[in-house]
């Protein structure tokens, strides 16, 4: 049951609660493959169920849900019925004679060897929402970002330009491959499993380069400050000061030793010291939720030429985060 439940949730990224399209709603089985297609995502796995035909992708992922995982489950079908049965439970599910419409683009190609996987899925938690919603291979760098944070890691050299919604996303593992054609993001997932994805960003209209450059020129003279967990540490030190206030912002200002305050007109003022790593002077308001977002295993670094941003380093991974005004 976990295994058809784990794969109903692959599915339903390629389904719709909405009325249309008409097959929207459905999974389709036919001679051991399973099918979704909601117009903007197709999804394509094989497994076997003992049906022709669809189900309504989402009564029986929320079904499965609430059967008990550790009591088995029989699947069979008569006519247009699918019987489900597990423990003292029998649900009858309609059979609709439905059909989904196939990709009219193949698989690209050239597909690339997704080793990545680990960089994409922290990517994603630096893209926003809407237009921003995406994380972006642009040939040997990905790249995320917000109005606020801008996340660049370098890669090797892919030779692929493309952006990749949360959907797209969650389907990306160590073992899967990815390209594109005529517009169709075409991610695979393994020998037999696929989906597309239609939903394309014209690559022309993002600011790729620009956002390579924010966060190279801010790395030129740069210097280390401090570890980002000491930060995070003295921010959830100063944290109840911030009580009944709707901005909760933090100040480093750094000299002999790096000063951390917060401040509320109501509540009163508390500081943490730190120990800096150099005795840059400076003075910046750091958003405590965006700051809550970074990685203990990164370290902060400022330049003194862009006084409205910070830098965070990891390995191969870079993040430019905006001051509060």
């Amino acid at each position: 049951m976990l295994e058809l439940l784990k794969i109903t949730e692959i599915l339903k990224i390629g389904a719709t609660s909405k009325n249309y399209p008409p097959y929207g709603q459905y999974m389709v089985s036919e001679s051991g493959i399973l099918q979704t297609n909601n117009d903007n995502v197709f999804v394509n796995i094989e497994f076997d169920l003992p049906f022709n035909g669809g189900v309504n992708i989402f009564v029986l992922n929320d079904l499965l849900k609430k059967l008990d995982q550790d009591k088995p489950f029989h699947l069979s079908s008569e006519g247009n019925i699918l019987t489900i049965e597990s423990g003292n439970s029998k649900t009858d599910l309609n059979i609709h004679p439905i059909k989904i419409p196939q990709p009219k683009v193949g698989i690209p190609e050239k597909l690339v060897d997704i080793s990545i996987a680990s960089i994409l899925r922290h990517a994603s938690k630096f893209a926003g929402s809407g237009s921003y919603g995406y994380v972006f291979i642009d040939n040997n760098a990905v790249i995320a970002y917000d109005s606020k944070r801008f996340f660049v890691a370098d890669i090797i050299e892919t030779g692929v330009k493309l952006g990749l919604g949360k959907s797209a996303l969650s389907l990306i593992n160590d073992d899967c491959s990815i390209g594109e054609k005529d517009g169709i993001v075409h991610i695979q997932m393994n020998e037999a499993d696929y989906a597309k994805f239609s939903e394309y960003v014209k690559f022309d209209e993002v600011p790729t380069n620009k956002i390579k450059a924010i966060v190279k020129n801010t790395f030129v003279d740069s210097k280390s400050i401090c570890e980002v967990k000491a930060l995070k540490e003295a921010a959830d030190l100063l944290s109840p000061v911030f009580f009944g206030e709707r901005s909760h912002f933090i100040t480093l200002k750094s000299g002999d030793a790096l000063m951390v305050s917060a401040s509320s007109a109501v509540n009163g003022e508390s500081q943490v010291k730190l120990v800096a790593d150099n005795n840059l002077e400076f003075t910046i308001n750091l958003g405590v939720e965006l700051l809550k977002t970074i990685p203990d295993s990164y370290r902060m670094y400022y330049s003194p030429k862009f006084p409205d941003r910070v830098l965070f380093l990891f390995e191969q991974c870079s993040i430019v985060m905006m001051a509060m005004q």
